[in-house]
């Protein structure tokens, strides 16, 4: 029977869906920060310590209270990958939309390499203080980076009801994706390009509002 284990979000969300035998599992949004180091973190440890993995990672929309845990969880992987750690868990798949990101793929993937501190068991986490389009995108930087397919299956890249897989990518359980279609997709990218223009006319690169992490969150044991 599957099982839907609410991590503590404050005001934001963050679910956990656990099913099959042995067990799978989805993470449904990260919630806003703190979320991820006091409550989702020690959760996803365990689940490693058990020998599990997480089946597929969602993003259902960029509100901040959303997407900020989602941006500390990959910068946490990010920076063991980097330090050559191994993965505080595995991650199949994430399920995400964004719009224009290899045009500025550039950008962002020089905001993801900085020089490590020279001691990251001393360092300290500097969240990453960003809002809408450029924390998603922020996201899919930190994923990509990461290797992890970005929705698999979907025609066109984009998690959409009318794109949806032929056979269902999480073996054991069937999602109903009920939105959103291309067309309300198309109508969304409109207000991304309006976002994008801004910017450009502000002169600012896309990195200017983007903090570098420091570290990954360090457990305190």
């Amino acid at each position: 029977m599957p099982h839907l284990h609410v991590i503590q979000a404050l005001h934001g969300d963050c679910l956990l869906l656990e099913y099959g035998d042995p067990p799978h599992y989805l993470l449904i949004d990260g919630g806003p920060q703190t979320v991820y180091a006091n409550d989702l973190r020690p959760k996803l440890a365990e689940i490693a310590a058990n020998g599990g993995r997480l089946h597929g990672v969602i993003l259902t929309h960029p509100d901040n209270d959303h997407v900020e845990g989602l941006v500390d969880f990959f910068t946490d992987l990010w920076m063991q990958k980097a330090s050559m750690e191994p993965p505080l868990i595995a991650v199949e798949a994430v399920w995400m939309n964004s719009f224009r990101f290899d045009a500025e793929a550039p950008s962002l993937q020089a905001i993801f390499l900085p020089t490590l501190p020279p001691d990251l068991s001393d360092a300290t986490a500097e969240p990453m203080l960003l809002e809408g389009v450029q924390e998603v995108l922020s996201l899919r930087a930190l994923v990509e980076h990461l290797g992890i397919p970005v929705n698999p299956g979907f025609q066109g890249g984009l998690v959409a009801q009318d794109t949806k897989p032929a056979t269902a990518p999480f073996a054991g359980v069937t999602l109903e994706l009920l939105g959103p279609t291309t067309a309300q997709l198309k109508r969304l990218e409109k207000e991304w390009d309006k976002w994008f223009a801004r910017r450009e006319e502000t002169g600012l690169p896309l990195s200017a509002a983007m903090p570098t992490p420091a570290a990954a969150v360090k457990p305190d044991s």
